[in-house]
Formats: C-alpha cells, structure tokens, sequence
C-alpha cells in the first residue's frame, strides 16, 4: 500500500513540473520576444542572452 502511495505522489509531482517547465518556457519566450523589441532586432537574432 505504501508503495502505490508512493508510486501516486511521484506520478503527481512529474505532471505538476511538467506544467510548471511549459509554463516557464512560454515566459521566457515572452521575455525574449519583448527584449527583442524593445532592442529593435527580431527575436532570434540574439545570442541567447536576455
């Protein structure tokens, strides 16, 4: 029973990240686009650096 408990918890916290990196991801995106913007160059131009 234990173990089924355990196996539960780990399988909610994998969904819950995987939310939460989409959701990161979709904000740094975001940022990158509004950098560029405010820099005048397009979005992938850059060198990765925000």
């Amino acid at each position: 029973m234990a173990l089924g408990i355990g196996v539960l918890v780990v399988l909610i916290v994998l969904v819950v990240s995987r939310y939460l990196l989409a959701d990161a991801r979709r904000e740094i995106v975001r940022v990158r686009e509004l950098h560029a913007r405010l820099c005048g160059t397009e979005a992938g131009d850059s060198d990765g650096r925000i």
